[in-house]
């Protein structure tokens, strides 16, 4: 379509003789998101002054030109627009009757309010008008008619309400006579002069509910409108999203309800304080005038029966409740004006007593002063004061009954009294909880008071120990239970105190015992593997200062998780042990806080602490036995393979000296034994250093690798070595097992290097790297395994003590080592800084 004002599509034509009029009609179709064009009638011919009508969707006339019908029946049947009339006539009128016969689509007011042409957008673009208010020829059914007929069909205020500003598009005349406005003054205008300007009842409060109606569905609620003189009155109002002319509206119908709000709030002044049963009285003579349903029910007889006979004729006899009593009380309640509180008793159809609590106050009934009482049946609360009152003085627990806000002591139980050994609860009182405590342990009456208001106001339990001491001067430890109660429809706290004190004898012995022992000891809980506490030992074995830290770790931050020995693993572990009740032992590899890796022997055993299902794991560092037997597994199976090999040549050897001809085997004899006295000197020498503790000093490990360079040689003599070392490298270590580590990567690099080999150090915070690469083949992989996996099988061996050599070296030195394989062989070995004991500073 042609679009002529800001691309909308499609366009309206717009036909008038009143220029002004045209363009504000123009505007106004425009703002409803469809382009327009104002075109000038001809009055003598109908026609149009400037262009043809063309590319147009549909046309508005102004039904004050010349020949309103004319200009319809030249749009609609030669060029087949759908027509609206803008008519200020009714619909009987005759020139909107012959439009109507000239084949007018709709017929609207003749205004420039913008919320009719949304209508009229919708009325000729997509011409799907509910049926009914399409025009006929009669010209006794117009749109407008029809839309007004629905609006006046009801006694309530409707507005219709743009959903998106909450403005007013439209609203009946009930809604104008209800707030005191002519409608041309409310259309198009903020729903906002009808509300009051509190924040509860003002404008952005009403376009929330607006928007919550199409979000949420129907929307009903009181509201608070204001009318035009200012007087300020209740509305319940519905809210509803309509289609009307194919665009979303919000329909409010709105009723007034100031008389229903009054009626109420008389009403409630009754209702307001109901606990159950009503009955209202005469408050002169205390007459019965009415009950309400529930008092009916209460006693098993109907509302007429009961106001004839009175209430006295439900009251059980000999009980003490006379008419006499009923009636001072009727009389005190009136002359003071004050609620007053009894407990009465009813006799039911059925002969059972019922105990109530009777709140008596006067209200003012349809202007008349009344006395109500209002009844709360307190058969079962009695009945639960009695039994409280056995249970309380029956349990073997010490009980004592709080005032939540001054933490006084109201009651107390025989228990209570028996273990602290005073005759009354007078004492009790007297003493308070600062005379019956050992303050001066910090079990004072403050700290008391601070628990029992936390108590009452969290309406929380709390357990804590208590310090108490009796009245021959005994000192004794309780486990209190403090719990929120009511009792006698009163708040209060209870204090259940149950004697702990050989529990905390046996607690203390306990730990004596767990942080006396030499060997480490965590308690675990079985189902989770969480720690829960470990003795001094275990801290001192992995170097953390208190319990937090090692929870905070927990089985996972104190294992080698990456070589197996995880948290699920120890986990089933712990289970099984609770399950079957059997202790388990195992090793275990751990980490200490520095990073150092230790081996233990653990021993995990069933136990029960504090009266719960717990796990006790017995830890003891058997790291020297680990690695020893890893040395002796290795240096037996090389001085076995070496020892074999050496001997068959010796023997091959021996047997060709006899020969004449030769005269090398002397010398292979010497070689042989010399390679083999070789090995079992490296395999002590390894062995003594490894089994000392490191001697930690001050060491230039630049120093030490220039020394090692020099001291060792290429076994080819085309091999050349390059160092790549700071001017100084200062680190606290052990220096003869750094050199032992450098001589065994020297050792491999220049054995398969193929021309040269690359010594550097790389100084880092608190640690070295020392690189030692050849250009070789490479280690087979198959050599390498066992190294790092740390362990020889029948299939698996090292090549040879250099690379188990260098391996427990770095382990020695709490390091890390790695190869590189795939150009040549680089090993790297890493060189922490090491201190005195496992402990940070």
């Amino acid at each position: 379509m042609n679009g002529t004002s800001g691309g909308f599509e499609p366009e309206l034509l717009v036909a008038t003789e009143d220029q002004s009029f045209g363009r504000a009609v123009v505007d106004a179709v425009e703002r409803a998101g469809v382009a327009a064009s104002a075109e000038r009638v001809e009055p003598a011919t109908g026609g149009f002054i400037r262009r043809d009508t063309g590319g147009f969707e549909g046309a508005i006339v102004d039904g004050e030109v010349a020949e309103p019908a004319t200009v319809v029946e030249r749009l609609t049947e030669r060029a087949a627009l759908p027509v609206v009339l803008l008519s200020e006539s009714s619909g009987a009128d005759d020139t909107v009757a012959r439009a109507i016969e000239a084949g007018a689509t709709d017929i609207f007011p003749r205004t420039t309010a913008r919320a009719q042409y949304e209508l009229v957008v919708n009325r000729l673009v997509a011409d799907d008008s509910p049926e009914g208010t399409r025009p006929t020829a009669e010209g006794d059914t117009t749109y407008q008619q029809a839309y007004e007929a629905l609006f006046e069909k009801i006694s309530e205020g409707l507005v219709v309400h743009d959903p998106e500003t909450g403005e007013i598009v439209d609203v009946n005349e009930r809604f104008c006579e209800m707030n005191g406005y002519e409608r041309s003054e409310l259309l198009g205008e903020s729903i906002g002069m009808l509300l009051t300007d509190t924040n509860d009842y003002g404008p952005e409060a009403a376009r929330k509910r607006i928007r919550r109606a199409r979000t949420e569905g129907p929307q009903r609620f009181e509201w608070r409108n204001q009318r035009r003189d200012g007087e300020i009155f209740p509305v319940e109002v519905d809210l509803t999203v309509i289609e009307l002319g194919n665009t979303e509206r919000v329909l409010a119908s709105v009723q007034d309800v100031t008389e229903r709000k009054r009626r109420e709030q008389e009403y409630e002044q009754i209702f307001n304080g109901v606990n159950d049963s009503i009955t209202v009285h005469d408050a002169e003579t205390g007459e019965l005038l009415d009950v309400n349903d529930a008092f009916c029910d209460l006693v098993g007889h109907d509302r007429e029966e009961i106001i004839e006979s009175g209430v006295m004729e439900y009251t059980p006899s000999g009980q003490g409740y006379t008419a006499e009593e009923a009636k001072e009380f009727i009389r005190e309640v009136v002359e003071t004006g004050e609620p007053k509180r009894t407990e009465w008793a009813v006799e039911t159809a059925d002969g059972e007593i019922r105990q109530l609590e009777v709140t008596g106050t006067t209200v003012e009934i349809g202007g008349d002063l009344r006395y109500v009482a209002i009844d709360r049946d307190i058969t079962e609360r009695k009945r639960r004061e009695q039994e409280f009152e056995q249970i309380f003085h029956g349990v073997n627990d010490g009980i004592t009954i709080h005032d939540p806000d001054t933490g006084e002591i109201l009651d107390a139980n025989e228990t209570y009294l028996d273990i602290f050994g005073h005759d009354d609860v007078e004492t009790v009182r007297e003493l308070g909880i600062g005379g019956l405590s050992v303050t001066e342990e910090g079990y004072t009456e403050e700290r008391a008071r601070a628990l029992i208001n936390d108590v009452a106001v969290s309406e929380e339990p709390r357990t804590v120990e208590w310090q108490i001491e009796t009245a021959d001067g005994e000192q004794r430890w309780f486990e209190s239970t403090v719990a929120p109660a009511e009792i006698a429809g009163e708040k209060r706290v209870l204090a259940m105190q149950r004697d702990v004190t050989e529990r905390k004898r046996r607690q203390r012995e306990f730990e004596q015992i767990f942080n006396g022992v030499q060997d480490a000891i965590v308690v675990l809980d079985p189902d989770t593997v969480e720690i829960l506490d470990a003795n001094e030992a275990f801290l001192d074995m992995f170097g953390y200062e208190d319990i937090d830290e090692v929870r905070e770790q927990g089985v996972s931050g104190l294992s080698v998780t990456g070589e197996g020995y995880t948290e699920q693993r120890g986990l089933e572990i712990n289970q099984r042990v609770a399950e079957s009740g059997q202790p388990e032992t195992f090793e275990w590899k751990n980490e200490t806080r520095s990073g150092e890796r230790i081996w233990l022997g653990v021993k995990v055993a069933p136990a029960v602490i504090g009266g719960e299902q717990r796990t006790i794991a017995i830890h003891r560092d058997v790291t020297d036995r680990k690695r020893r037997e890893q040395r002796l597994e290795v240096f037996n199976r090389i001085l076995r393979h070496n020892l074999r090999n050496q001997l068959d040549v010796i023997q091959s050897h021996a047997e060709e000296l006899a020969d004449p001809t030769t005269d090398d085997h002397a010398e292979r004899i010497v070689a042989a034994v010399d390679e083999l006295a070789g090995i079992g000197r490296r395999a002590r020498e390894v062995d003594r250093i490894l089994s000392e503790d490191n001697t930690l000093a001050d060491v230039d490990v630049t120093q030490t690798l220039r020394e090692t360079v020099e001291t060792e040689e290429p076994t080819d003599s085309d091999v050349s070595v390059t160092t790549e070392l700071p001017e100084e490298t200062r680190l606290r270590t052990d220096e003869e097992t750094v050199r032992m580590a450098v001589e065994s990567a020297l050792e491999n690099a220049f054995e398969h290097a193929a021309s040269t080999v690359t010594v550097a150090v790389e100084d880092r915070p608190d640690e070295c790297v020392i690189t030692v690469a050849d250009d070789g083949p490479g280690i087979p992989e198959d050599d390498l395994m066992p190294i790092e996996a740390q362990t020889e099988t029948r299939l698996q061996h090292g090549r040879g003590l250099g690379l188990w050599q260098l391996r427990w070296c770095v382990d020695h030195l709490n390091g890390a080592l790695s190869f590189e394989t795939e150009s040549g062989t680089t090993v790297r070995i890493t060189v922490p800084g090491r201190r005195e004991s496992g402990r940070p500073d």
